[in-house]
């Protein structure tokens, strides 16, 4: 074969060899892209997630919030509540006394009578006594009603 004749094949073989490298170069840049897509993909599902969360976490902010002002609400109407139940004992213990201090005035009373007077002074006392507001209001241990 001739120079001439050898010059074509040459060069369709050098544009074949061009055309392959292309093809190659091609596949590996679609390659390249997948992953870049796969990779954009899983950034917005990282991005979406972290929207939830943050969504979830302001969402539950707000409710601990709200919780914690109910709570200090129910605490301040719990001392309220609890002192005006004191003013209420306060009242009551002045109002046995006064029934209590009649009484112990009677000169025929029995050494008998007057001990159950003192003893239901005791009881009084017990039963009316003042609560710690400060604290949770509890009825006082060991208040037993006095017998005859």
């Amino acid at each position: 074969m001739s120079a001439e004749d050898r010059d074509p094949i040459d060069a369709a073989e050098r544009l074949e060899l061009s055309m392959n490298d292309l093809a190659a170069e091609v596949k590996t840049l679609g390659i390249y892209g997948q992953h870049n897509r796969n990779m954009i993909w899983a950034l917005v599902g990282s991005i979406l997630l972290s929207l939830g969360l943050g969504v979830v976490a302001v969402s539950a902010s707000l409710e601990a919030r709200e919780a914690t002002s109910q709570a200090t609400r129910n605490e301040e109407n719990a001392k309220i509540t609890c002192e005006a139940g004191n003013e209420s004992r306060r009242l009551q213990t002045q109002l046995w006394t006064y029934v209590l201090d009649l009484a112990a005035e009677n000169p025929e009373l029995t050494a008998q009578q007057k001990k159950q007077i003192a003893l239901f002074r005791g009881y009084v006392s017990t039963v009316y006594s003042p609560r710690d507001c400060n604290n949770s209001p509890t009825i006082p241990p060991g208040t037993v009603t006095p017998s005859r």
